[in-house]
C-alpha cells in the first residue's frame, strides 16, 4: 500500500473519531419555538426551612436553560403569589441566586394559600401555544380549604388541564401531601408529575429539548 493512501485512511480515521468526540459532547438542541419556564418558590412558615433548598434548585436549572429558547418567569407563593422576575435565564447559578435571594429573604412567615398562584397560572398560560412548564418548589400544604378557595383551585387546573402546551410539576412536596396533589392536578394526567429536589433541572431540560 503506497505511503499516500495510509496517510489518507489515518487523516479519515482521525477525522472520524473527532466527528464521534463532538457528538457525544454537544448538548442536545433546543426545538424552534421558545418555551415558557415559570418558577414558583413557597416561602410560606411552612416551607421556611425548604426555601434555601428551593433557591439552590431553582438557581441550578435555570443555568441549564439555553436563553435564546427559553423565557423564565418567576413566583413566590405564600397567601398569595407575586411575580418578581420575567425574562431571559440568567446566565449563572451565583446571579441566579442573588436575584432569588434578593426578593425572597428577609419577608415574614406566611400561611399557604395556593388556590390564588393557579388561578394567575390559568389566566396567564391558559390558552399559550407555546410550550410552558410550570415547576412549583412547595411543602404541598394549603392552609386555605374554603368553598372559595377549593372551587378557584379546580376551575384553574381544568383550564390548565384543557391546554395540552402546559405541563406543571411539583417539586418536593411532603410525602403525606403527594396523594392529595395527585387527585387535584389529575386533569392534567400525564403532563402532571411529583419529583424531588434533586430531579428538577433535568425534568425541565427534558421539556424543552426533546
Amino acid at each position: 500500500m503506497k505511503a499516500s493512501t495510509v496517510s489518507i485512511i489515518l487523516i479519515g480515521l482521525v477525522l472520524g473519531i473527532a466527528t464521534l468526540v463532538w457528538v457525544s459532547t454537544t448538548p442536545p438542541q433546543p426545538h424552534g419555538q421558545v418555551s415558557e419556564v415559570i418558577f414558583c418558590l413557597d416561602r410560606s412558615g411552612s416551607a421556611r426551612n425548604l426555601l434555601p433548598s428551593y433557591v439552590m434548585s431553582t438557581a441550578r436549572t435555570m443555568s441549564l436553560l439555553d436563553e435564546r429558547k427559553a423565557r423564565v418567569t418567576c413566583y413566590r407563593l405564600d397567601r398569595g403569589c407575586a411575580e418578581f422576575y420575567a425574562g431571559a435565564p440568567l446566565h449563572s447559578r451565583e446571579a441566579t441566586t442573588e436575584m432569588l435571594v434578593k426578593y425572597l429573604h428577609d419577608l415574614p412567615a406566611e400561611n399557604t394559600c395556593p388556590a390564588y398562584f393557579w388561578r394567575e397560572m390559568a389566566r396567564r398560560y391558559g390558552k399559550t401555544t407555546r410550550p410552558a412548564i410550570i415547576l412549583c418548589y412547595t411543602d404541598g400544604d394549603n392552609d386555605d380549604a374554603s368553598p372559595e378557595a377549593l372551587r378557584t383551585m379546580r376551575q384553574a387546573v381544568g383550564i390548565l388541564g384543557g391546554n395540552p402546551n402546559i405541563q406543571v410539576v411539583i417539586v418536593g412536596p411532603l410525602p403525606e401531601n403527594r396523594a392529595g396533589l395527585r387527585t387535584v392536578f389529575s386533569p392534567l394526567g400525564e403532563r402532571f408529575s411529583i419529583i424531588s429536589l434533586e430531579q428538577s433541572a433535568m425534568h425541565a431540560l427534558d421539556t424543552i429539548y426533546r
